[in-house]
């Protein structure tokens, strides 16, 4: 990938380098669970181990670190471990549930007629369901500018209200379970029936028929829903990043009931919730580029690697910074490194 050849390396610290391809997104997944279990398998390293050559009780045990260029490539990878029983941890980003874009769609999801009533999203879901809300939407009566550029909106769209809807999580609990507010709260993004119409789009999708929630995956690719987030004041990447979002979401989602699909996210959250209740250690963390950067892991993966993915396609002048993000990536491991590769797209010499 880089033209270099690899140094002999020491005899006294044995290390692994295994390239391997993919056809499609579901495949590199399969794999690294694949790669997750033979780790698993792994037994403690020797360092571990008591003078009598007993391991300790309170060894660590071996965990599988992804590396991953984008949050929203977690996505599939997090519907795919939860569902093979993997407890997975994130670094530098959020589980893919509580991200303000996707948990604004799974609230939206949930408010709309045709959607179980049955199913619960948890407190930290609506919570940050209701930062997306106060990021990607404005008022009717739109907030000043200065207050705008100096990052006082949320504050500023919550003007009139009760303070305390300035705290996100207290006013989740207030609209946990609670339909017809949540459908008021989407729409004008506030508890007031008066106040003025927040979001027209909101609005609509909520209006959509029941039948619209037969298909989770295409709703997620409903005209509607990325307007809702091409109309909102943001930058150019930060809309391409939720746009991957949902993407990734109608791919988890196709073929699956709204109800269906919001009850899989749910146990999804349940059980994590539960995990750390029982302060269970994970066996694989996933993590971004940047979260990695000056840390070493006995295991490492790297996921996606794709020509104009991993390393991304981009303007000339950064091209090498894509590979060096993927030369970090790749030397983070110490004894192992698994490198897997797009065998439609692989990754040439040289920059993008």
């Amino acid at each position: 990938m880089f033209a270099v050849a690899f140094a002999a390396h020491s005899p006294t610290k044995p290390a692994g380098f295994d390239r391997r391809t993919y056809s499609d997104d579901e495949d590199c997944a399969r794999q690294l669970l694949a790669i997750h279990e033979s780790v698993c398998r792994t037994p403690p390293s020797p360092a571990a181990s008591t003078a009598a050559g007993q391991t300790p009780p309170n060894a660590a045990a071996p965990s599988l670190n992804v590396v991953l260029r984008s949050p929203e490539d977690s996505v599939l990878l997090e519907w795919m471990f939860a569902h093979e029983g993997v407890h997975y941890a994130c670094k530098g980003m959020k589980r893919f549930y509580q991200r303000r874009e996707i948990a604004l769609v799974l609230a939206i999801f949930w408010a709309m007629q045709g959607c179980d009533r049955s199913v619960r999203l948890t407190q930290g879901i609506v919570s940050s369901a209701i930062e997306g809300l106060l990021r990607y939407v404005r008022r009717g009566s739109l907030p000043d500018t200065d207050v705008l550029a100096n990052g006082g909106f949320d504050m500023q769209a919550l003007q009139g209200d009760s303070p305390v809807e300035v705290d996100t999580r207290a006013v989740a609990a207030e609209l946990v379970d609670k339909q017809p507010l949540m459908q008021r709260f989407l729409v004008r993004a506030s508890f007031n029936p008066a106040a003025p119409v927040a979001s027209r789009l909101c609005e609509q999708l909520l209006a959509l028929p029941a039948e619209a929630c037969a298909d989770a995956g295409r709703l997620c690719a409903h005209p509607l829903m990325h307007q809702l987030f091409a109309q909102a004041p943001i930058s150019a990447d930060e809309l391409q990043a939720c746009q991957g979002s949902l993407q990734a979401l109608a791919h988890i989602g196709a073929g699956l009931s709204v109800s269906e699909f919001l009850g899989r996210v749910s146990l999804m959250a349940h059980t994590g919730i539960q995990q750390h209740q029982r302060n269970e250690a994970p066996s694989l963390q996933l993590l971004t580029v940047e979260r990695c950067k000056g840390h070493e892991y006995d295991y490492v993966a790297v996921p996606f690697v794709e020509r104009g993915r991993f390393p991304r396609s981009v303007a000339t002048a950064d091209a090498y910074r894509e590979r060096n993000m993927l030369y970090v990536a790749m030397t983070r491991a110490r004894k192992h490194v698994w490198v897997l590769e797009s065998g439609k797209r692989p990754v040439n010499h040289g920059p993008v």
